[in-house]
């Protein structure tokens, strides 16, 4: 039996020393990770192609990682990235609040990619709404 609350994790980019918070606070439980539709944006940031098809989220090449070293899609392709609970001993998880947190920037961009362009706005918040498909950072985002 556990004597331990929970346990939080973040995914973290180790070789560009990059954190994208999954989840509430500061991290998610891994069942809430599991279960969250903002593991999509996993899936932008590991990327990796030279080309585009039917199906991707973004059809312009500067958008990506190739072409444009500031873009999201792609960004981590290739980098040692791990996902961190704090109760790991390693402390990589207490070092990542020193890495640069790319959440807001990534949630920001996968909203406007994926919600039809008049349906694009952004609030007091800095969340992006009409939409009920889309990721609500200030549902994820550590506050500061």
């Amino acid at each position: 039996m556990w004597n331990k609350m929970g346990q939080y994790y973040r995914m973290i980019n180790l070789d560009k020393k990059e954190v994208f918070f999954i989840g509430t606070l500061n991290g998610a439980k891994l069942g809430e990770i599991c279960d969250n539709n903002s593991m999509g944006l996993v899936g932008l940031l590991l990327r990796q192609s030279t080309d585009f098809g039917g199906g991707d989220y973004t059809l312009d090449k500067k958008d990506t990682f190739e072409y444009n070293k500031n873009a999201l899609v792609g960004r981590w392709a290739g980098d040692r990235v791990t996902l961190v609970g704090d109760y790991d001993n390693s402390k990589i998880y207490d070092e990542s609040n020193r890495y640069k947190n790319i959440t807001r920037h990534l949630i920001k961009f996968w909203n406007k990619t994926t919600i039809e362009e008049e349906q694009y706005e952004e609030n007091e918040f800095g969340w992006l709404k009409k939409s009920s498909i889309m990721v609500r950072p200030d549902m994820v985002i550590q506050g500061s």
